[in-house]
């Protein structure tokens, strides 16, 4: 979900971030990106969870809206760049490690369709309405999830542009200024056809890029020059797909396999991303 239309800005009491202890989540890693964690949806428990930083919503799949009895109402979505149908719902309460929320204001779709790009039948996926409400750090290596306060940025930090719940960071690819949204959901570098231009590199087809309600073509435009904070790269791939640039509030997408991360964390705190 990529991301939601829905922007959901009501205040919730949550006193996670004051928290002194860092309480650690284990998860397991699909297709070497996508972060699978387990975790409780009112009295369902031992559910597959998806954490995704580039959703801005929770999303429920139908089953699970079905099985709670939940009140739905129609409303519509954007998955990537393409609106979709969805239902929003009132989640009764989700407990994701030391993550406990009641009354979550979000969305039921099929989340089925993920199944043959993901290889998995995910039941959440739980967004930024849920993940900015704490720092925490994501370790691919141990992997572990750890929710924690501020603690010492990793050995490369950007400013974190945290607005409407997407987490953002200014970038520079061949000199062009970006603003990229950091995605736990996806593995590489990927702009939208109006912010590319006319980058080196071959128009070539690189292959596909896919959403709950779309499959995209992506092109490929060969190794770019990136700098994003104080890291860089010259050899960075960068696929490209066709976009609609007057309904989106950035300009692509940033997996953290795309910078090599071992481990990065979100400081909601301080407005800082850090990575190793």
């Amino acid at each position: 979900m990529k991301p939601a239309t829905l922007l959901i800005l009501l205040a919730f009491s949550f006193g996670l971030r004051s928290h002194s202890e860092p309480q650690t989540v284990p998860f397991r890693l699909q297709r070497g990106y996508l972060i699978v964690v387990s975790c409780s949806v009112g009295s369902l428990a031992n559910l597959t969870c998806i954490v995704d930083t580039g959703a801005t919503e929770t999303v429920a799949d139908t089953s699970i809206a079905k099985s709670l009895s939940l009140a739905a109402r129609p409303d519509r979505a954007t998955f990537l760049t393409q609106e979709v149908a969805v239902s929003a719902v009132s989640i009764p309460s989700l407990q994701l490690g030391p993550l406990r929320i009641e009354n979550l204001p979000g969305l039921a779709t099929d989340l089925s369709t993920l199944t043959p790009q993901l290889g998995i039948r995910p039941d959440i996926l739980v967004g930024m309405d849920v993940l900015d409400r704490t720092n925490f750090l994501i370790d691919y290596q141990a992997r572990q999830l750890t929710f924690a306060p501020a603690q010492q940025p990793l050995a490369h930090t950007a400013s974190l542009i945290h607005k409407q719940r997407f987490a953002l960071v200014e970038s520079f690819v061949t000199g062009r200024r970006v603003l990229l949204q950091v995605d736990t959901g996806f593995p590489g570098l990927l702009l939208y056809e109006a912010s590319a231009g006319n980058f080196a590199g071959p128009g070539g087809l690189e292959g596909r890029v896919e959403s709950l309600s779309h499959t995209f073509v992506a092109s490929h435009r060969g190794p770019q020059e990136v700098r994003i904070g104080d890291w860089r790269s010259s050899h960075l791939d960068l696929s490209v797909i066709e976009a609609d640039q007057n309904s989106l509030v950035f300009d692509g997408l940033l997996g953290p396999q795309a910078l090599h991360a071992r481990r990065i964390a979100f400081d909601f705190e301080n407005n800082l991303v850090s990575w190793e």
